[in-house]
């Protein structure tokens, strides 16, 4: 059960907010490892943000996936 199923605006605007962030933190990323001595040399912060984002993102998908319907004629 999706909690987000009675309130799709709300659902709408984190899946938005979703892709903001990953989008920033993805121009962060190629912005840090130009800058730096590339993927090696990325701050702390960026690398643990990006996991616990990455284990939130998880979370949403499945989320997002059990929102899709199956049938291709739905």
């Amino acid at each position: 059960m999706n909690p987000l199923n009675e309130y799709p605006e709300v659902r709408r605007t984190l899946y938005i907010l979703q892709w903001a962030v990953s989008l920033v933190m993805g121009v962060l990323g190629i912005v840090l490892s130009v800058n730096g001595d590339g993927v090696s040399d990325l701050p702390t912060w960026y690398v643990t943000t990006g996991l616990v984002l990455s284990f939130v993102w998880s979370y949403t998908g499945i989320t997002a996936q059990q929102n899709v319907p199956t049938d291709p004629d739905a």
